[in-house]
């Protein structure tokens, strides 16, 4: 009885200490010793590309956590909480991550003078053309008195904002003149340079390049055999074109017959959509149409995304980056289906505008020499060629780098 009285009391001791160093050993981790060291960048740019991880600069912990990417495609505080290991012990804490908009509005094109007659109110705002990476619409604010009831000359100050307070200052200079005497500029009324196929074929056809042409229904009766007579080795044919933004899509009205005749003269072949794809699910539309209405048909070069509606940016309210993610759902679509994507714009506007597109770039640059500095797997060097087979129009001529 004895016995069973003393281990009774052994036990109910063991207990009370286990209690006891249970307590004294229990710990918040949530609550970071004074010593952790654990620093980081806590502010970065919206939609740059970036990791948690990479923002720590200085740390003598060791993470438990596994690292992924902060989400920037808005503003705004993020979090990630994180468990780290610190003299044997685990803690967790938190990273907050400030994701700001720190990009001024792209203004493309702005009139720095403006002439207009007496009583002909004119907004300057009017003729900028400007886009902003975040904000799909940008502010436009003219600072200055002007009378246009007074010839003369008037300063302004033209400011365009986004809402995170980015801006960008123009100084222009409004004339008011009598009536008569508006001045337009010096026109050119000259016919442009006529390209011929076989010039080109003369100084730049090479071991490393092809020379061929790009076409759509404004090309009207091709003799594809003339055409591939003349050396030309291979077609981009326009598939399709979207006329607008509330548009469907509209097959090119010679597609069908191009590429069955460019094949049949023994042409390789790729194709090109203009489109009015302004968001990801737009570029995803424009890649269906282009699934819908290749049917099957075998390309040689893939298709080729055309976005030239920049004279319409301001009626359309939408950010670069909308923009850019229409060619990222056009690309994601093509690409689930097996079928290559390209991008096709000017030297102006892929060096200016479209900065987030790292693709396979078709350059548009209407010159004997580029000094574009990017990469691009295809150079259209005029828009004014003439080759056998086309009789009656100018033609695109392209140059392929293998």
């Amino acid at each position: 009885m004895i016995t069973f009285i003393i281990i009774g009391i052994l036990l109910i001791g063991f207990i009370y200490l286990d209690i006891f160093l249970y307590k004294n050993t229990f710990y918040d981790k949530y609550k970071i010793p004074e010593d952790v060291i654990f620093e980081y960048i806590n502010e970065v740019d919206v939609f740059s590309d970036i990791n948690y991880f990479s923002l720590i600069t200085n740390e003598n912990v060791d993470i438990l956590s596994s690292d992924e990417k902060v989400n920037t495609e808005s503003t705004g505080t993020k979090q990630k909480t994180i468990s780290i290991k610190f003299n044997k012990k685990k803690y967790f804490l938190k990273m907050n991550v400030n994701v700001k908009d720190v990009t001024v509005p792209l203004v493309l094109r702005y009139q720095e003078n403006i002439t207009t007659s007496l009583m002909n109110v004119t907004y300057p705002c009017d003729k900028a053309l400007y886009i902003d990476d975040y904000d799909n619409k940008p502010s436009c604010v003219i600072e200055g008195d002007i009378s246009y009831d007074k010839v003369g000359n008037y300063p302004l100050k033209m400011t365009i904002s986004d809402k995170a307070g980015n801006k960008i200052e123009k100084n222009i200079n409004v004339k008011v003149v009598e009536p008569g005497q508006k001045s337009s500029g010096s026109s050119n009324s000259s016919k442009p340079q006529t390209i011929y196929f076989s010039d080109v074929i003369s100084k730049y056809k090479n071991d490393s390049t092809m020379i061929g042409i790009d076409v759509s229904k404004w090309q009207g009766n091709i003799d594809f055999k003339k055409v591939k007579d003349a050396g030309c080795e291979f077609v981009i044919i326009r598939i399709g074109v979207q006329a607008g933004r509330n548009y469907d899509y509209n097959v090119d009205g010679n597609y069908k017959k191009y590429i069955e005749d460019a094949k049949n003269a023994g042409l390789k072949v790729g194709v090109y959509v203009y489109t009015t794809a302004l968001n990801y699910e737009d570029g995803v539309k424009a890649a269906n149409f282009v699934i819908d209405t290749l049917n099957g048909e075998k390309l040689d070069y893939g298709v080729a995304y055309d976005w030239e509606n920049y004279q319409y940016l301001m009626n359309y309210e939408v950010s670069l980056h909308d923009l850019s993610e229409g060619y990222r759902g056009f690309k994601d679509k093509l690409t689930k289906n097996g079928i290559e994507s390209h991008f096709y714009a000017s030297k102006y506007y892929l060096e200016k505008f479209w900065l987030n597109i790292n693709e396979p770039v078709w350059l548009a640059h209407y010159a004997s020499s580029t000094n574009y500095q990017g990469k691009y797997y295809m150079w259209q060097i005029t828009g004014n060629g003439k080759i056998d087979g086309i009789n009656d129009n100018y033609v695109d001529i392209n140059i392929m780098y293998k």
